[in-house]
């Protein structure tokens, strides 16, 4: 039996790449939602070759269409509204990250997911990149020993090469309907697998943004530092740094996407490559005596939609958990708690330039 999935949000940056993935898959988008009115819905459903019914309100949607699943792309002020209405009708939810702007406002959401019957998912789809399944393999099986140190890097392009044509950010960079800049819309990414790969609960941050570009209330970037409850200790830094390729003295060399991770343990360390394509292994163990720095290469075939051939496997284990399988890789609402928990922690210690302790 097909899957049948109603799609909410069509102005969203990632709104055509999910449709190509979903094309690839055996589900079936039965009707779409624009809650903003001031957007023509019809106008971009024809855009994206979507010939079925158009909805403004998303309980109405959810009513009519009664699909078994809710994809949602909207701003993350409005996301916990439709993922309530979903989970009171017993619909599962994938829905873009952040699913809301602060722990407070997903917290009643986990509570009523309790009671429901279905299943949540954030697109957390890097943890569906060969590279990063492999170091979650690596970590489960001791591979690294005790971990004293790690680090991430998710460094792109200028957010002044974001802007709207009039100059203005969209609600991807607006303070009201996002909360955070760069560390939450990119820097989460590193922060759930960080929370995936480690032993140690993240227990501590202390944090710092920058503000370069003065149309933009939100930060272009920010760096922070992690305690976690065995001891380790860890750096995160983002930004929008990279001028894009058109510009005069654009950085054509390191590219739009700067996306690397390191692991540091007594027994074992791990450097992933920018684009997270390959990795580089070294081992204390008498089985690696022979070569004691190894590398690995990871190849991935050409994929549309978004997260490539990685996202597809994402999405597949999605409906697979959405059918009753317990998930594997896939994140959970609980994942997405744990992570604007570390976020909250992080902005109100870059307000008030202290260490901040994370709530279990």
């Amino acid at each position: 039996m097909t899957t049948t999935v109603g799609f909410v949000g069509l102005q969203h940056s990632h709104t055509e790449q999910y449709l190509a993935s979903l094309e690839q898959l055996p589900v079936t988008v039965t009707g779409v939602c624009e809650p903003d009115e001031t957007i023509d819905v019809a106008l971009l459903a024809d855009s994206y070759d979507l010939d079925v019914p158009r909805y403004r309100d998303p309980a109405r949607l959810l009513d009519v269409e009664t699909p078994d699943v809710v994809w949602v792309a909207l701003p993350n002020r409005a996301t916990p509204n439709v993922l309530q209405l979903a989970l009171e009708r017993d619909v599962s939810v994938f829905a873009e990250k952040s699913l809301a702007r602060t722990a407070s406002e997903l917290e009643p959401i986990v509570t009523t997911a309790e009671r429901a019957d279905a299943f949540v998912s954030p697109a957390y789809v890097n943890r569906s990149k060969p590279v990063y399944r492999y170091l979650s393999e690596l970590s489960s099986d001791g591979f690294f020993g005790e971990i004293r140190g790690f680090d991430g890097r998710f460094i792109k392009n200028s957010l002044a090469s974001r802007l709207e044509s009039d100059g203005q950010p969209g609600y991807l960079y607006r303070e009201a309907d996002a909360r955070g800049g760069i560390l939450q819309w990119l820097g989460c990414h590193m922060i759930d697998l960080f929370a995936r790969l480690l032993p140690g609960r993240i227990q501590a941050v202390c944090a710092q943004t920058s503000h370069g570009v003065e149309a933009v209330a939100t930060e272009d970037g920010a760096t922070v530092q992690f305690e976690t409850t065995d001891g380790a200790m860890g750096t995160l830094q983002v930004g929008y740094y990279f001028r894009p390729a058109s510009h005069p003295r654009g950085d054509q060399t390191a590219g739009p996407t700067y996306e690397p991770l390191q692991i540091y343990g007594m027994d074992g360390s791990a450097i992933v490559t920018p684009g997270a394509t390959g990795i580089r292994l070294g081992a204390t163990s008498s089985a690696w005596d022979a070569a004691p720095i190894q590398r690995r290469e990871f190849e991935e075939p050409d994929v549309p939609g978004y997260g490539g051939a990685g996202g597809l496997a994402y999405y597949r284990e999605f409906f697979e958990c959405v059918e009753g399988a317990e998930p594997r890789n896939v994140a959970t609402l609980e994942d997405e708690l744990r992570v604007l928990r570390i976020l909250d922690a992080a902005y109100e210690s870059a307000e008030n330039r202290r260490w901040v302790e994370v709530p279990a």
